[in-house]
Parts: C-alpha cells; sequence; structure tokens
C-alpha cells in the first residue's frame, strides 16, 4: 500500500515526526508505531506538506516543526534522533522558525 496519499491528509500529517530519503523510498517517521515506507519522492511530498509546519532541511530530510526538540548547531533534535541541517535550506528553515513563534 502506499501511504503518500494519507500523509498527505490532515489526520495523518499530525503524526508525522520527520521524512527521510531512504534510496528510492521515502522513510515516514511517526510519533506512534513503525516508520512507514513510501515510493513517493520526498519532492512530492514537499509539495503536499504546504500548510507550513514542514520545512525541508535537506536534501534527504523533511521536519514537521512542531515536533522540534531543539536546535543545536546544524543538527535537529526530533525525539531520539539527531536530523542535520544543510547549508542551502538554513536560511529558508531560520525564516520559517521565526514565523512560527
Amino acid at each position: 500500500r502506499d501511504w503518500s496519499s494519507d500523509v498527505c491528509s490532515s489526520d495523518l500529517k499530525e503524526e508525522i515526526l520527520y521524512l527521510e530519503g531512504y534510496g528510492d523510498y521515502v522513510k515516514v517517521h511517526r510519533t506512534n508505531g513503525k516508520p512507514l515506507l513510501s515510493q513517493v519522492s520526498l519532492k512530492k511530498f514537499e509539495e503536499c506538506l504546504t500548510d507550513g509546519s514542514f520545512c525541508r532541511v535537506h536534501r534527504s530530510y523533511i521536519v514537521s516543526l512542531p515536533q522540534i526538540s531543539y536546535i543545536e548547531r546544524k543538527r535537529i533534535k526530533i525525539g531520539n534522533d539527531l536530523i542535520p541541517i544543510s547549508e542551502s535550506y538554513m536560511p529558508a528553515f531560520l525564516d520559517r522558525l521565526s514565523l512560527q513563534e
């Protein structure tokens, strides 16, 4: 089953911690349960997760801003995971954060 249409629905958006590019797949890390694997590209997810609570921070990661525990140097802590922020995505990420406050 492909979860992408579910992920783009508001019900599942609430559960998303972050999305991780994983070869030809995207791993959808959730607040509960195992990560889901989808064959939809991160770009496609980026196009449907447009409500302002998600932000691309790396070529392999999109994070849910409300799920961020803290930011340390160029890494984001979500749950027990550290997610890198790449230089090219840093300015847009910081802009998005300032809009969240």
